[in-house]
């Protein structure tokens, strides 16, 4: 591995180094060795990346390169994750990072975070949503519209985080859970007693005149005499005294803090976070 990231500096990343002081070791934040931007371009986007860098104690990095398998046979997300380990990026001692790397010979990415306030920042929600802000422009060879969005979108997530409100699904999608009131639940108690009321009034009236509709007035007196052992009933009446209500309190469970679908950050047990895809 570190033979062929050495081949990797010296060649891929010679225009870059010559840029570099020789005593400097450390991999700049934006490295172009696809070369896909002009020197301007890159020169915008390691200022934008500097600056979050001292602002928020994160770095954020670009890398990219023809094809990733000629630094090693793994996977794109491996491969940046030894990158970042052998650079040894990040900043701070927990070395807070984010780098996204780009192959172009059949188009992959790999984004991945370190450190916890990386995993903080960029949370698995967070780190597509992150994605989305770039792909569509890769997608379009808008290299560094997308390059300029990942940098920018990156700074505004970190100042969210460090406000406390980190981009989460959570988070984002779902309003905090309510409880209602005694007052509320007391007038909804009553508003469903009285409609209650009126439904069970109208199913009986209605059941009622159904049964009345096969009278027919009587043209003898007899029909009107009581018979032997019994009588008949000129009046009947039905009295509503009271009704009975069940109520269930209905329990919202809150989602935690932990990976996957819930909300937060998964992290592997190289200490990184993040996807890999096509662009």
């Amino acid at each position: 591995m570190k033979k062929l990231l050495l081949t990797f500096v010296s060649a891929a990343l010679m225009i870059v180094m010559l840029a570099v002081p020789a005593a400097a070791a450390d991999l700049p934040n934006v490295t172009d060795a696809a070369e896909l931007m002009t020197e301007q371009q890159l020169a915008t986007l390691e200022e934008m990346s500097e600056d979050i860098a001292q602002k928020y104690g994160c770095g954020v990095y670009i890398v990219t390169v023809g094809d990733y398998r000629d630094l090693e046979d793994t996977d794109i997300q491996t491969c940046a994750e030894d990158l970042y380990e052998y650079f040894d990026l990040g900043v701070g001692e927990e070395k807070n990072g984010i780098l996204l790397m780009l192959s172009m010979e059949e188009r992959d990415y790999a984004l991945i975070a370190f450190g916890q306030k990386a995993h903080y920042s960029f949370t698995d929600y967070g780190s597509r949503v992150l994605a989305g802000e770039f792909l569509d422009n890769f997608r379009s060879d808008d290299w560094y519209g997308g390059f300029y969005d990942y940098v920018e979108r990156s700074g505004e997530m970190l100042a969210l985080a460090e406000s406390g409100t980190p981009v989460d699904d959570y988070a984002e999608d779902e309003p905090e859970y309510t409880p209602p009131s005694r007052a509320d639940r007391i007038r909804m108690s009553v508003i469903i007693g009285l409609v209650l009321g009126v439904i069970i009034a109208a199913i009986t009236c209605g059941v009622f005149k159904r049964q009345m509709k096969n009278a027919v007035k009587a043209v003898g007196a007899e029909r009107y005499i009581a018979k032997e052992n019994g009588m008949v009933m000129h009046d009947r009446f039905d009295r509503f005294t009271h009704q009975t209500v069940h109520r269930e309190r209905i329990v919202h469970e809150q989602r935690g803090s932990g990976g996957g679908h819930g909300g937060g950050t998964t992290v592997n047990s190289h200490g990184f976070s993040g996807h890999s895809g096509k662009f």
